[in-house]
């Protein structure tokens, strides 16, 4: 717990040094669902690193996610373009990223219908994304743990699951300097393996 502690205080130590001009921004998000007849809970929450201007059309681009879901830590953020292991019907029609969020409105959702993938420490995978195909529209988790198959016609089965529950990201206050930027996630992974094992080691 000490060297936990320390660790803690380092990183804060070394972002609050950081004097170079911003270039990106926090965001605190979740996804969050109750237990129901379709599926078991799920609480994911955490953080995104995103670019500090939005596109054209008012998105940001997602570089970095940090958090957990279910308390197991996530490891990282999959690239633009990528598909989360199993999140295919067959080998022509599989559903790519595309790491995109926009701020939260009353009449738009914040992620797209090809959202954001992440990999977890256990080895299982989730997509994120807003569709908007369905009616109502609504958020969904594609959640996918090994072995990796094809997606039944009928959709996704147990263990795997694509569930509803509610996103939201709101921006934390401030920008990011990108400098802290690289500290805070270099420490971010230390943080995690000294999780990882202290929970292998109990």
């Amino acid at each position: 717990m000490a060297s936990y502690s320390r660790l803690i205080a380092l990183l804060a130590s070394c972002l609050a040094t950081i004097p170079l001009p911003a270039s990106a921004l926090s965001w605190q998000w979740s996804y969050l669902r109750p237990a129901d007849a379709e599926g078991p809970a799920v609480h994911a929450f955490g953080t995104l690193i995103t670019t500090e201007n939005p596109d054209v059309s008012g998105f940001y681009t997602i570089n970095s996610v940090m958090g957990e879901r279910n308390s197991v830590v996530i490891n990282e953020l999959l690239p633009a373009g990528s598909v989360a292991p199993g999140n295919c019907y067959d080998i022509n029609t599989c559903y790519a990223s595309d790491n995109l969020l926009q701020a939260s409105q009353s009449s738009a959702a914040q992620l797209t219908s090809n959202g954001f993938n992440v990999a977890f420490a256990d080895g299982s995978y989730a997509n994120y994304f807003f569709a908007n195909y369905l009616t109502p529209p609504t958020y969904l988790e594609f959640y996918s743990v090994p072995p990796f198959a094809f997606i039944p016609p009928t959709g996704p089965q147990s263990p795997d699951s694509e569930l509803k529950g509610v996103f939201v990201a709101n921006q934390a206050p401030g920008p990011l300097p990108m400098a802290g930027l690289f500290i805070g996630l270099g420490w971010t992974r230390q943080l995690r393996r000294y999780r990882l094992s202290q929970t292998l080691n109990k």
